[in-house]
């Protein structure tokens, strides 16, 4: 069998690319196959649709690409009651058949700010980006050899949810400030 289009929807669901391996073999026979990649911002930092959604930022800008990336979402600090950031996440705002202003004023009254950033304006929660320092930068800056100093301070950082949390020891040494 070979596959014209494949879409898979609530991407940010899957948590690994196996859907994509088990589809793109029946895809190589055509041409012109399509594979659509369709969700809201999720939870995952690692979720198939978070893959798409790095990858399609780099290829944005890639004329030779062959990738067509689509992203409606507004800038995530946008006020949950903002209408501009509305538009922005849902083209279809008050258009016949589309999102309805009344629906969404609603829900940005009613539900948890982080679930309606995440099902209506499809940003991915803070707390849910894996940090704010790239790992492989972060990776990039390991010096087994240099411990924080004698003076020392403590930090501790627990994600609202309770369920991730760090422990930072940080000293001057020199003009550096090792961390652990």
């Amino acid at each position: 069998l070979s596959i014209d289009l494949a879409v898979i929807d609530e991407a940010q669901a899957h948590d690994s690319m196996g859907v994509v391996s088990a589809i793109q073999p029946a895809m190589a026979a055509k041409l012109h196959a399509q594979l659509w990649v369709l969700g809201c911002a999720g939870e995952q930092p690692d979720s198939l649709l978070s893959h798409y959604v790095k990858v399609g930022r780099l290829e944005a800008d890639n004329p030779a690409s062959t990738m067509c990336y689509i992203e409606y979402s507004p800038e995530p600090d946008a006020d949950i009651l903002d209408r501009s950031a509305w538009l922005a996440a849902n083209p279809t705002l008050d258009r016949p058949h589309g999102v309805s202003s009344l629906a969404l004023g609603d829900a940005a009254l009613t539900m948890e700010p982080a679930v309606f950033r995440r099902e209506h304006l499809n940003v991915q929660p803070a707390s849910a980006g894996g940090g704010a320092i790239d790992k492989p930068v972060w990776a990039g800056c390991l010096d087994k050899e240099l411990v924080p100093g004698s003076h020392i301070g403590i930090g501790l950082d627990v994600s609202p949810d309770r369920d991730r949390g760090a422990l930072v020891v940080v000293g001057r040494v020199g003009d550096r400030w090792p961390i652990e």
